[in-house]
This record gives structure tokens, C-alpha cells and sequence, in this order.
């Protein structure tokens, strides 16, 4: 499966990303990449959230699973706007 994590360089992302990777699944990580590394096996797409383009290297394409880990509602609400008709199912941690 490809998922898709909105996040993913810090402590819980990170960590969920190494265990879907370990998992077998093909696993994309959107985020600035400042808090950290990403997991072995899986890819950053470096990007800052607030910029207008931020989505653009992922929205065509199909994702199985996106998982948000952010708690700022900007940040949510424009994640669902640029990437709701990309998959099927949405995780908000």
C-alpha cells in the first residue's frame, strides 16, 4: 500500500512511518524535515505546509492512507483541501 504521512520527521511520525516500512509499505513523508530524519525506506518530499504549492509534488497521485499528525487546524484544513479526493482514508492523530 502507499501511504501518504503529513509529518513524519519527528518523534510519533517517525516512529509510525518505520513501523509501516517495516511493514512492507511503500511510504511518503511530507514535512519540512527539520525535526529529524526520515525512517530508512521511506521518502521525504520537503515542503513547508504554510506555502500555497505545498501540496503540489503529491496531489496526483493515489494514496491508500493519509495520516495527518498535525493539531493546527490551518494545517488540516488545507491538507483536506488539496488531497480529499486522493484517497479513500483519512488518520488524524
Amino acid at each position: 500500500t502507499h501511504t501518504l504521512i503529513l509529518g513524519g520527521t519527528a518523534w510519533l511520525g517517525r516512529e509510525i512511518a518505520q513501523q509501516l516500512v517495516e511493514a512492507g509499505e511503500d511510504v511518503t513523508c511530507l514535512a519540512r524535515g527539520e525535526s529529524g530524519s526520515v525512517a530508512t525506506g521511506a521518502t521525504l518530499v520537503r515542503t513547508d505546509r504554510r506555502a500555497s504549492d505545498a501540496y503540489d509534488a503529491v496531489r496526483n497521485r493515489t494514496w491508500d492512507d493519509v495520516i495527518e499528525l498535525s493539531c493546527e487546524a490551518g494545517l488540516v484544513t488545507g491538507a483536506l483541501e488539496a488531497l480529499a479526493g486522493t484517497t479513500p482514508h483519512w488518520t488524524l492523530v
